[in-house]
């Protein structure tokens, strides 16, 4: 279809909608043009608008989440927007790769919606994949997160050095780049601590998309933060109907290890988005 037709197309769409879904749709397209490469970690600095952006269509996500109890199209969203991110920062180095799994024997948090979307993927996968999670949970949920990373032990998605899931791998997972392999293996496998370099756009990427999900979560009244990994797939894995009940208002992660409470200036900043966002 050309641009022409197209655009043809489209008003006499919008003739055929009330005022109010006419403006929800202009505003969907809008937010759209912003998200077209995903959100620029570099333009947030002074301009948040593409994180504003992506709050919103987040949102509309998990509304439709809940009219259809699931939130597999939400989470797509999430990763496909991370990824145009990604691909826009193809021309940084970074020392990651794959075989190179320092990373995969830490601690890693998941948001809820992700921990339903990869409970799917491991019950899919059978009864190995299951006990390999339930195994791993074994052994981390013997300490809290503050204590985790000190006793590395394999993610239950690794297998020869690569990860299983790698196509739909958490956000944090997707998100996390060093620019030192060196560093990371000393600093996770020999715990020397050592700070990880990782360059300041991956670093900035990660906290735009942080602050429009946590926002996009909260103005739909659901959990803003984040879950131990392997207690949260043993969880959803042990929970029948849990994705339905957490998204009617249950909260079937209680007693999950959850990350600490949001320091109150990210929590204020997070704030700002959703108020932008929503027009409060």
């Amino acid at each position: 279809m050309g641009d022409a037709k197209r655009r043809r197309a489209e008003i006499e769409r919008l003739k055929s909608l009330s005022p109010q879904d006419a403006a929800a749709w202009r505003q969907e397209q809008e937010d759209e043009r912003y998200l077209r490469a995903g959100i620029d970690p570099k333009a947030t600095i002074t301009d948040p608008s593409a994180v504003i952006a992506m709050a919103r269509r987040l949102h509309d996500k998990f509304e439709q989440a809940k009219a259809e109890q699931n939130v597999d199209a939400a989470v797509h969203y999430l990763y496909q927007k991370i990824d145009a991110t990604l691909h826009s920062l193809r021309e940084i180095p970074v020392a990651c790769g794959k075989g190179c799994s320092h990373c995969c024997i830490i601690s890693v948090t998941v948001s809820a919606p992700e921990a339903f979307y990869v409970g799917k993927l491991v019950a899919a996968m059978g009864a190995e994949a299951i006990a390999k999670v339930r195994a791993a949970h074994d052994v981390t949920r013997q300490f809290d997160l503050s204590e985790r990373d000190q006793h590395p032990h394999d993610c239950p998605m690794l297998r020869n050095n690569a990860c299983t899931i790698y196509e739909h791998r958490p956000k944090a997972c997707r998100q996390a780049a060093s620019t030192d392999a060196l560093a990371c293996a000393r600093s996770h496998r020999e715990l020397t601590n050592e700070q990880i370099p990782s360059p300041a756009a991956y670093i900035g990427s990660r906290t735009a998309y942080a602050m429009a999900l946590y926002a996009a979560l909260s103005q739909s009244g659901l959990p803003d933060t984040a879950y131990e990994f392997n207690a949260a797939l043993v969880r959803v894995l042990d929970t029948p109907d849990g994705e339905a009940r957490w998204l009617a208002g249950e909260d079937i992660f209680a007693g999950v290890p959850r990350e600490p409470p949001t320091p109150r200036v990210y929590a204020e900043r997070i704030d700002f988005i959703r108020r932008q966002a929503f027009a409060e």
